[in-house]
C-alpha cells in the first residue's frame, strides 16, 4: 500500500497519476485546502483508493480554477471516477462545474463534484457544496414528423 500526503494541487495530480499506475491500495492524504487550477486526471483505480484529510478536519478542495469566487465556465469538475473502489472521507468538495453543451443529455454536463463511471464510490463525513452540472439547450427539435 501507498500513502501520498499533499499539500498542493501539483502534488495531487501527482498522486492520481501514479495511484493509476500501480495495482496496490492506495491513501492520498489530503494536508491543506486545494484549488484545482485545471481537471484532474481521471481515476482508474484498479484495486481500491481511499481520499481523504490527514487530521479528519475537512480541508477543501475547490473546481473554482480561476479563483474568481463566481462558478462560471473558466471552473472544473473535482473527480472523474472511471472504475475501482474510492473511498472519499472528511473532505469539503466545493465549487465543481461540469459544463456541457447543446445536445442530447445536457451535452455532457454531469456531475460538478464528483462524475462516477464505473466502480463502487463510499462518501463518509464529506461535504457537497456549490457544486453544478450545466448545459444543453431549453428545447430541441427533431426535425419534422412523417
Amino acid at each position: 500500500m501507498a500513502t501520498f500526503s499533499v499539500a498542493t494541487f501539483e502534488e495531487l495530480v501527482s498522486a492520481i497519476n501514479s495511484t493509476n499506475t500501480n495495482a496496490e491500495a492506495d491513501v492520498i492524504e489530503i494536508t491543506n485546502n486545494i484549488v484545482l487550477t485545471s481537471a484532474l486526471p481521471f481515476i482508474k483505480e484498479t484495486v481500491s483508493l481511499t481520499i481523504r484529510s490527514s487530521t479528519g478536519n475537512n480541508f477543501s478542495l475547490s473546481g473554482d480554477a480561476n479563483n474568481n469566487g463566481i462558478s462560471d465556465e473558466g471552473d472544473v469538475r473535482l473527480f472523474f471516477i472511471e472504475s475501482g473502489t474510492v473511498q472519499i472521507a472528511s473532505l469539503t468538495l466545493t465549487q465543481g462545474r461540469a459544463q456541457g453543451g447543446d445536445g442530447a443529455g445536457g451535452g455532457g454536463g454531469l456531475g460538478g463534484a464528483l462524475f462516477i463511471y464505473d466502480g463502487t464510490v463510499t462518501l463518509n463525513n464529506v461535504i457537497l457544496s456549490d457544486n453544478q452540472a450545466v448545459g444543453g439547450q431549453g428545447l430541441s427539435g427533431l426535425g419534422r414528423g412523417g
